[in-house]
């Protein structure tokens, strides 16, 4: 994949986005991804939801 392809930008934007969105995240769930001790940030639940999002695109998975 060239550095300069599209996919590498909304894979990013997407990051982007759900790191963003950290104030709208509940501490009342019992995920670790989600809880402002264990991750302050909330840079895990960014790249966690990141990674899922590649392992759901086949292209990513056998290229």
């Amino acid at each position: 994949m060239p550095l300069d392809d599209p996919e590498i930008d909304r894979t990013f934007q997407l990051f982007q986005a759900i790191w963003g969105d950290r104030e709208n995240v509940s501490d009342s769930l019992s995920c670790s991804l989600n809880n402002r001790w264990q991750d302050p940030y909330y840079t895990k639940r960014a790249w966690a939801m990141v990674v899922l999002y590649l392992l759901g695109d086949a292209r990513f998975l056998y290229e």
